[in-house]
Parts: C-alpha cells; structure tokens; sequence
C-alpha cells in the first residue's frame, strides 16, 4: 500500500516538476506598445529597416515581435532577419551575430484608420548570445501572401533608434516619419529569450513529502530488526498474535 502510494506521488511530482520548467517565451527587450495610426515603413520590394536594442551580459535572443501593417487580407509568411552588432545601414563597420528567416505565427489586432490590417508577427530564431551591450535588429526581404503587396512595419517611436535603407537615419527623416515633432520614428517589437523557471513549490512540498514517507518506512525496518526481524502487529483482540 505505502509503495504504491510513493510511486503515484512520484509520478505526481516528477508532473508537476516538468509542466513548471517547461521553457516559455520572455521579453529580452520591449521598445513599446505599437501605434497603428501615424506610419509603417516597408520591409520588402528591396526596402529594409534596422532598429536597435540593449541586452545584458550573457542574454540569448530566441525570438522576435513586431507589428505589421497589411493590405486588407494579406498575411505575413516570412522574413529575413539579422542582429549584429554596430548598425548595418549606416555605413560604418558592423558585426552579424546571426541571421536568417523568420516564420511568424501572426495574429489581428484589428484595422487601422487607413484600412491596413495591423497584425502581431512573431517568429522564433536560432539562439544568439550576446556579451551585453547595443545591437541592432534588421528586417527584410519579407513575403507577403497572397498579393505580394507591400508591408510595413508599424511606426511607435519608442526608445530605439531606427534606420532605413534608402532614408537613413529615421529621427531625421522629416516629414516621410509623419512625426508632429521630434521622435525616434522607431518600430514596435520586441527581442524575446527562453524563460525556464525554477520547480513549482507544490513540486519540492511533494519531493519533502516522499522523502518523510520513506524515511518513516526506513526506520520501521530498523525498528523490525532490533525485535529480532519481526514485526508485531495487533490481533483484532488487541493483543499481539501469538509466537510460532
């Protein structure tokens, strides 16, 4: 009875310990909720954008967020990414720390004031490790179905600074940014890691459970061979059976 119920607590446990370390997605770096309402700069058609971002000393990116504006019914396939170290469309020298193409699971947010779709795209990479420091994410290439329409990447001017490739820098970039004054005329995303959490504290009450009860066990086998290897146990009169 006592060994079946240790092993369904183990079982129990060793659930509970799993579903409470199950790796999840988790935001590295967030440059602000999107907009939707004052611009999106095209990320395909031979266009790109790079926006930059801080890690701390020894972040892995996992994956990426950002907000697209589309042409009613298009959705997101895929696009190519690239985070590198120094700015990839300023013309200084840089770093590509990794690179390669995106495919998002996307989900609406709804349609803005000029009949774009705005939709959330997000899509896991392979792991980069940074040492800490500023990085820039750059978007490109991106295919569109079904219309191969141009699409463009929401405008929230948040923290980041950001760059195109035909403009340069996207804070100078006049009225093309729709900025009523100064901005960034930076884009929504975010840089996202992989979150394991540590065991649940139902999981280690658990473990602490099973440990009681096998020690308990433990010590009435010891308790039994200091009687000479037998157990006493009461007879339905109360007193102990007789000896052989």
């Amino acid at each position: 009875m006592i060994t079946r119920l240790l092993t369904r607590l183990a079982i129990v446990c060793a659930a509970i310990t799993l579903l409470s370390g199950v790796a999840r997605a988790a935001i590295l770096y967030d440059n602000g909720p999107y907009d939707g309402t004052v611009n999106g700069w095209t990320i395909n058609d031979g266009f790109s954008v790079a926006d930059a971002f801080d890690a701390p000393d020894g972040s892995t990116v996992t994956g990426v967020t950002l907000v697209t504006w589309n042409f009613p019914g298009d959705i997101l396939q895929s696009v190519d990414w690239q985070i590198s170290s120094g700015n990839p469309l300023s013309g200084g020298s840089f770093t590509v720390l990794g690179s390669g193409t995106g495919l998002p699971s996307v989900s609406d947010l709804g349609v803005n004031g000029y009949s774009y779709d705005l939709q959330t795209a997000e899509f896991s990479i392979d792991p980069v490790v940074l040492t800490g420091g500023d990085y820039w994410l750059l978007l490109l290439n991106a295919v569109v179905s079904p219309s191969g329409n141009p699409i463009f990447w929401d405008q929230n001017s948040g923290p980041s600074a950001a760059w195109e490739n035909t403009l340069g820098d996207l804070s100078q970039a006049g009225e093309n940014n729709n900025c009523s004054g100064p901005c960034t005329a930076s884009e929504t995303f975010q840089i996202l890691t992989t979150d394991v959490p540590e065991p649940s504290s139902t999981a280690l009450m658990l473990v602490g459970l099973i440990a009681m009860v096998a020690t308990s066990r433990r010590w009435t086998g010891a308790t039994a061979g200091m009687r000479g290897g037998r157990t006493f146990l009461s007879s339905a009169s109360g007193s102990p059976p007789s000896a052989p």
